[in-house]
C-alpha cells in the first residue's frame, strides 16, 4: 500500500493494502440509467474473490467487479491480491497468471441479486507494470441484475464527490454498501481521497470507486487513517484503459 500523509498513518488491515500517461481532464458523462434509487437493492455491482494455485496456495476475499470493456464485460480487481496482501507468497507475476491458477471465482456475498459464480478464464492484462490493477476474463457475464460499469478515464475533479462500493467488513447481512469519498489529492498517477465517515474498510480491496454520474473511475487499493480522518488510494482505470477501449 501506498503510504501517504505522514509516515506515522495507521495502516489498515493487509488485505486492504495493498507505463502509460496520466489521467485526461476532468470530465464528468452523462447519468447513467442506473444510478438512481436504491440501486444497491437492484443491481449486483461488487463480488467476493475465491481462487487458488496449483501449487496450493489460496485465498478468499477482497473485491471486484465488472467493467465494460471494448469485446464486453470484463472482471476488474486489484492486483496485490496475488502477493503476500491475500498470503499468496511468493507473489504470482501476471505473465504466470494463465499457467498457474487453479481456479478464480467470484460471487455475491447475498445472493439476493445473483446466485451465480462467475468463473475466471485469463488474465488480460499480463504485462507487467506499475499498476495495482488486474482485467481477467470470464466465461459468462449475463445475468438480469449484473450491471458492468462504464470506464472514465478523465482526471477527477478537485472537491469532486465520488463512491466506493464495497463490503463493509463485519456486515453479516453481506449486502453492498456505499461509502462517499471526496478528491483530496494526485500522488503521481495514484489518486488519494477523503471520507466523508471511518468505516471498517478491511476486505474491501479492489472494489469500486464510481462517481456521480456512475461511471467506474479507479479501483480501491488501500487506506489508512491520518489525524482523525479516513484516506483512502484509489487506482484509476486509466491505467489500464489500452485495453478497456
Amino acid at each position: 500500500m501506498r503510504i501517504f500523509k505522514a509516515s506515522s498513518i495507521a495502516i489498515l488491515a493487509a488485505i486492504i493494502l495493498i507505463g502509460c500517461s496520466g489521467p485526461e481532464p476532468a470530465k464528468l458523462g452523462p447519468k447513467q440509467a442506473w444510478k438512481k434509487g436504491d440501486y444497491l437493492k437492484d443491481k449486483q455491482i461488487v463480488f467476493t474473490n475465491q481462487y487458488q494455485f496449483k501449487d496450493g496456495r489460496y485465498a478468499i476475499g477482497a473485491g471486484s467487479f465488472l467493467v465494460q470493456g471494448k469485446s464486453g464485460p470484463v472482471l476488474c480487481t486489484a492486483k496485490h491480491l496475488l502477493s503476500d496482501a491475500m498470503g499468496i507468497t511468493p507473489k504470482v507475476a501476471t505473465s504466470d497468471f494463465d499457467t498457474k491458477i487453479d481456479f478464480w471465482k467470484v460471487y455475491a456475498k447475498n445472493d439476493a441479486l445473483f446466485e451465480d459464480t462467475l468463473i475466471v478464464s485469463r488474465m488480460l492484462t499480463k504485462k507487467p507494470d506499475v499498476s495495482d490493477i488486474i482485467l481477467l476474463s470470464c466465461t459468462s457475464t449475463k445475468g438480469d441484475n449484473l450491471l458492468p460499469l462504464k470506464p472514465r478515464f478523465t482526471r477527477i475533479g478537485v472537491d469532486e464527490e465520488l463512491e466506493i462500493i464495497g463490503y463493509e467488513y463485519g456486515d453479516s447481512t453481506g449486502n453492498q454498501s456505499s461509502f462517499k469519498v471526496t478528491y483530496d489529492e494526485y500522488d503521481n498517477e495514484t489518486l488519494i481521497v477523503k471520507s466523508k465517515s471511518i468505516f471498517k474498510a478491511i476486505g474491501m480491496s479492489g472494489s469500486p470507486v464510481v462517481d456521480a454520474s456512475g461511471y467506474v473511475v479507479g479501483v480501491l487499493v488501500g487506506g489508512g487513517i491520518f489525524e482523525g480522518k479516513m484516506y483512502l488510494t484509489v487506482e484509476p482505470l486509466s491505467r489500464v484503459k489500452k485495453y478497456l477501449r
